[in-house]
């Protein structure tokens, strides 16, 4: 028998399937097939830096692994920091051979602190993109701050007694 699957994110942890071939001789076969799914690994990672309070965009163009066009919903999972933004969230996928549809993730960091993880998911009916997106803070650069010389002096007093 064929079994065909699309790459497809699925939710559900198992499932099993019985399946009974007779053969016209009178032979009977039973087989129990067992089926597991889990999340796809990222295609690619992406990292980004941008200031407090600022935002930070990076862009990418994606085509569609077939020659023909295809709507697609773009968007990160609700478990990703609320920090990324996705444009456009849903349109149409320019196929294979073409330039490709323009992908623009924005970084606006609001606190200090960890670095911040989203998962990106880019979807079609037949087809399943997934990046793994990290944005932080730029590196800190420390100015060497020169002290001001301070000079001391010394005062001596003498004391001087007169006798009568």
């Amino acid at each position: 028998f064929f079994f065909s699957s699309r790459r497809r994110h699925t939710r559900c942890s198992g499932v099993s399937w019985a399946r009974r071939c007779v053969q016209e001789t009178g032979g009977r076969w039973k087989f129990k097939l067992n089926l597991e799914s889990f999340d796809p690994n990222e295609d690619d990672v992406i990292q980004m830096q941008s200031p407090l309070n600022k935002t930070t965009s990076v862009s990418f163009k994606l085509t569609n692994r077939s020659k023909n066009f295809a709507e697609f919903k773009a968007g990160f999972r609700p478990d990703s920091d609320a920090e990324f933004q996705i444009t456009p969230a849903t349109g149409i996928l320019e196929p294979y051979g073409k330039e490709g549809t323009t992908f623009i993730i924005s970084f606006t960091p609001v606190e200090y602190g960890k670095t911040r993880i989203a998962k990106l998911v880019i979807e079609t009916e037949d087809m399943y993109w997934s990046y793994l997106v990290k944005g932080s803070f730029p590196p800190v650069s420390y100015t060497h701050l020169t002290l001001p010389t301070i000079y001391s002096v010394q005062i001596s007093v003498v004391a001087v007694s007169f006798k009568k």
